[in-house]
């Protein structure tokens, strides 16, 4: 038997692979019932996201019979690279959407040293009390999962640690109603690496998140990303080095945590304005 021969790229072949193999209907059935059955058949999906998809796309089926209105977000999510007819302007079309629905805060524009040749060079960090209040004020379910899901939660918590010798004398204790008023967060550090995975000469990435010790949720729901460097470009210095400045601002975010106002001044004690929400918690 003659071999068959391969034409196309990669994502040619697999478009018609799927063609192939479609099952042939008679018309009446969904069209994104089939494509998610092919996603799975293919390996692409899971059964429980399969599940997911099709029970939110039900209930919104039955919510646009009452107001037409509710597939609104659909058709533009649907819109984006010209309707699919040109696949590679999806993801900028796509971020054009997101940025325009987030409640998320912008990145703390700054200036950071690096290793020569860089030298100083602008970073953007996500600070933690922005990303704190954020949550709190427009995304308050997620706050409750992933923060702080009751008073009882952190109370717990305090309860637990309150012999051990780090809570000896701690200023903390100087607040009154800690216990229920203070969430105990952790910062956690990893190096990753990114260019040459696998290989002698890879490239590591320190990674620097914040996340809540009472949050509830898998990892990828309770850390919250700050910065990240590539460790070979790290200045050293003790006084004016990469980490020296980075944690300074973090010390600064972390401390506007504490006292649960926003900050009238910034890391360096420059007046700045305020917020949004006047507050990080009321």
């Amino acid at each position: 038997m003659a071999k068959r021969k391969r034409t196309g790229g990669i994502q040619q072949r697999i478009a018609q692979a799927n063609a192939e193999v479609r099952v042939e209907t008679c018309g009446n059935e969904s069209q994104l019932a089939q494509f998610l059955l092919e996603r799975f058949a293919w390996g692409e999906m899971s059964p429980q996201l399969l599940q997911r998809i099709s029970h939110l796309a039900v209930q919104d089926f039955l919510a646009a019979e009452k107001n037409e209105k509710v597939l609104g977000d659909l058709r533009a999510l649907a819109s984006i690279g010209t309707n699919g007819t040109y696949p590679n302007k999806c993801h900028a079309d796509l971020m054009a959407k997101a940025e325009k629905i987030s409640c998320l805060p912008d990145p703390f524009r700054i200036s950071m040293p690096f290793a020569p040749p860089v030298g100083e060079f602008m970073q953007g960090i996500l600070l933690p009390h922005e990303m704190f209040s954020a949550m709190y004020h427009q995304y308050p379910n997620t706050f409750k999962k992933s923060v702080l899901n009751s008073e009882d939660a952190s109370k717990s918590f305090w309860n637990s640690v309150a012999q051990h010798p780090q809570m000896h004398a701690h200023p903390l204790k100087d607040i009154q109603h800690y216990k229920t008023t203070c969430i105990p967060i952790a910062l956690h550090g990893d190096g990753v690496p990114i260019v040459g995975l696998g290989k002698g000469w890879s490239r590591v990435m320190t990674l620097f998140s914040w996340y809540s010790l009472v949050g509830q949720g898998h990892t990828r729901e309770l850390l919250f990303w700050v910065w990240g460097i590539y460790d070979r470009l790290i200045k050293g210095a003790v006084d004016g080095g990469t980490r020296a400045k980075f944690f300074a601002v973090l010390c600064w975010s972390f401390r506007v945590m504490l006292e649960g106002r926003w900050p009238s001044h910034d890391f360096e004690g420059k007046r700045q304005h305020l917020n949004p929400w006047g507050k990080i918690m009321t």
